[in-house]
């Protein structure tokens, strides 16, 4: 996990501009569709924050705490923070921590939801913990919602996107983060190439404790949204 860390701190402050043009801005949208899944009130905790690309499509929530192990990309979040906060006085309370995924800082039945954006094909060796410690701290009957790149299942659709991961996500962090990265985002496609099939994600959440599990495909399956609610 120490290499994922270097690897988002180095790229945490053009990030955001990366994952922007990389998704065709389509991003904005995928984000925007699990924020309608947040009830009012809510009290959320989104995993691997990373530079807070969700937590701001959260508008119903009461308080919403980002944990991430990366600090480069906390400071990247909280300077979004605090410049939306000067914008607009009604939105949600709004906190930033570094903590690990594995071991989190809460005690139990903590939150109302927790939520995740392409964070879990980083987590894939330990999962089966990451999912223990997320059905320690959500309440009973609270929700789990994870937004992760997937496969799509038409061949044609499937076929051109593997091309678009082998050859435009390199070239492209080459582009903006120079040659020298370029190992960065090989990372990335492997990740997503070697990810679960969603049937296999949805069967994991099962088995770690949560019930109703659905998984919603965005955009041909190019992502999916997994929603399930704590036993």
């Amino acid at each position: 996990m120490d290499r994922i860390k270097v690897l988002f701190n180095d790229l945490a402050r053009k990030y955001d501009f990366f994952c922007r043009v990389a998704s065709l801005s389509l991003d904005y949208f995928w984000r925007k569709k699990v924020g309608n899944f947040i009830c009012k009130g809510d009290t959320v905790l989104d995993l691997c924050t990373g530079t807070g690309g969700l937590v701001f499509y959260f508008k119903k929530a009461s308080r919403i705490i980002g944990i991430d192990f990366c600090s480069e990309m906390l400071n990247e979040a909280s300077t979004k923070a605090q410049k939306k906060a000067g914008r607009h006085q009604s939105n949600p309370e709004i906190s930033f921590i570094c903590g690990d995924a594995e071991i989190l800082p809460f005690s139990e039945n903590s939150f109302d939801c927790i939520t995740s954006s392409f964070a879990f094909r980083h987590l894939r060796k330990n999962l089966n913990t990451v999912l223990k410690e997320i059905h320690r701290v959500v309440k009973p009957q609270g929700k789990i919602m994870i937004l992760e790149f997937s496969k799509p299942k038409l061949l044609f659709l499937r076929l051109g996107y593997y091309l678009y991961l082998r050859i435009f996500i390199p070239l492209l962090g080459i582009i903006i983060f120079g040659l020298k990265k370029i190992n960065y985002f090989l990372y990335f496609k492997d990740t997503i190439i070697n990810f679960f099939e969603p049937n296999e994600l949805v069967e994991r959440l099962r088995n770690g404790g949560f019930e109703q599990v659905k998984y919603i495909p965005l955009s041909g399956g190019i992502v999916g949204i997994y929603t399930g609610i704590r036993i």
